[in-house]
């Protein structure tokens, strides 16, 4: 690489990070706490459609395990079998207003379950737009006192590495959120946790994308959940339009992408992750099965 090319890519990186700096100022907020796990290892849980022969054929190492369950896993007879001690959201769609009956159902239905089903101690991450909106603030206030709400900041941060890892560490924000697995490894890695497991994440939308006849592209997004029942459907921007192919293709390179920068973040901090899911398109992370068990 020339020195031409090396000064354009410093330049590159120093515009990222300025910029990445000013977003924190303006959206971050500074005073978020995570709490201390009792010990170092970590089940994240997704709802792709493998999880179900996971929660059946592990059920008894995952329940005496930490875990973390993501958006709408309250909503399935697997929630109070597994019980998890940390549970995520991360869609704009839980805090965002809108007219939609389908997704104003699906948000109280998800907070009328964790109130009416935990019976244990839990820790809720909300992004912080979605604590301080007047969307979600009665939901929060209806939580049980067992459901204790942490806020995180999902302000996209890159540029150079050393400038990353220090937003990174101060919670200050993360590499592109675009799916609730990348804040759920940013919290758990800066929460101190040390060998994380992934199971449910296939991520394998690529070969699930088609284009109609009338210039519309869907994606076939499976969860655990709703396997029989899922079809091709739009990926919208939050509340506005559908996306275009490109920006469906755009948003899954900004996911992929921002698995490698965690992965390097969670090795500059000692822990591990590990993908256990087969069959998984994520090429970050080193591979196992659920606990190294054979």
């Amino acid at each position: 690489m020339s020195i031409l090319e090396k000064t354009q890519d410093s330049l590159f990186l120093l515009q990222q990070s300025i910029g990445s700096l000013l977003k924190i100022l303006i959206r971050s907020k500074f005073s978020i706490h995570l709490p201390v796990p009792k010990n170092d290892y970590l089940i994240i849980m997704g709802n792709g459609p493998s999880l179900n022969a996971e929660l059946e054929k592990h059920q008894a190492h995952i329940k005496k395990e930490n875990t973390l369950a993501v958006n709408y896993f309250v909503n399935t007879p697997q929630y109070k079998i597994i019980q998890p001690n940390l549970y995520l959201i991360s869609a704009p769609e839980f805090w965002l207003f809108s007219t939609n009956e389908t997704t104003i159902k699906r948000r109280e239905l998800l907070f009328a379950n964790l109130k009416e089903k935990t019976s244990w101690e839990m820790q809720l991450f909300i992004p912080t737009e979605g604590v301080h909106s007047k969307i979600l603030k009665p939901f929060i206030k209806a939580l049980p006192d067992n459901i204790q709400v942490r806020s995180y900041n999902t302000t996209p941060v890159q540029g150079f590495r050393v400038v990353d890892h220090f937003c990174f560490k101060m919670n200050w924000g993360m590499p592109r959120p675009h799916n609730v697995i990348i804040p759920s490894l940013l919290n758990t890695i800066n929460m101190g946790y040390k060998t994380i497991d992934l199971i449910g994440v296939e991520h394998s939308w690529l070969s699930e994308i088609s284009v109609t006849e009338d210039n519309v592209a869907l994606v076939h997004q499976k969860h655990f959940y709703d396997t029989n029942t899922s079809h091709s459907k739009p990926m919208n921007k939050a509340k506005h339009r559908p996306r275009k192919l490109h920006e469906i293709l755009q948003k899954f390179l900004f996911a992929f992408q921002a698995y490698h920068v965690i992965d390097d973040y969670a090795k500059s901090k000692g822990t591990q992750i590990f993908n256990c899911t087969k069959g998984s398109f994520i090429d970050a992370f080193e591979r196992r099965p659920l606990g190294g068990s054979k």
